[in-house]
Formats: structure tokens, sequence, C-alpha cells
């Protein structure tokens, strides 16, 4: 049912396009690569709260992901965001320390 309210809001709007519907997580990531979407939706049996989007996000960065919660009505967005974070004086410390803050939180996004 909650398929069928997505599809009819999108058939209702000219400037969206609906490439494609896939019925298993599994396939999910190619048929977003191959259809090249912008966005994806994802309705709650894909959207667990504890699901974690970060191997689509990365094979398509620029893409989003609205994941809608179980109850259908509420929805949160994934998405890569570009950071720009100052690191100050550039002493050698001070240069050391933010290599070594990036490279852990490298490693926090590589062992999750």
């Amino acid at each position: 049912m909650l398929t069928d309210i997505v599809k009819a809001i999108f058939a209702s709007e000219k400037d969206f396009e609906l490439v494609g519907e896939v019925g298993e997580h599994d396939a999910l990531l190619q048929a977003a690569i191959d259809a090249q979407a912008d966005v994806i939706v994802v309705g709650p049996l894909v959207a667990a709260e504890s699901r974690d989007f970060r191997d689509f996000l990365h094979a398509r960065p620029r893409m989003k992901i609205v994941a809608i919660g179980v109850d259908g009505r509420q929805a949160v967005l994934h998405e890569l965001q570009y950071q720009l974070i100052p690191i100050g004086d550039v002493s050698p410390a001070s240069l050391l320390a933010a290599i070594r803050v990036a490279a852990r939180s490298d490693e926090r996004d590589t062992a999750s």
C-alpha cells in the first residue's frame, strides 16, 4: 500500500520520473546505479532504523536516500556531505594532530 501511495505522489509531478521499482534490498544498489538515480526512496522493509546506507552513498556520492519509517509517517534523508574544518595555526604539532584525528575518523568509518 505504501508503494502505491509513493508511486501516486510521483505520478502527479511533472519534474519527477519514477525510473524503477525494486522489491529486494540486495538489488537496490545495482538498480539505482543502472537507473542513474538522483534520489531513491526506500520503504520500511529496507529502511530499518539501524540500516546503514554508506555503501550506497559511496558508490554514488551525489545520490540521496529517503528512508520511510515503519509507521509510514516519518522519514529520514541519508546523504554524504562535504565538510570544511579549519585547522587554525599550521604548526607541526597542529598539523600532526589534525592528521591523527582524520585518520581515526577513517578507521571508525571502515570498522562499521
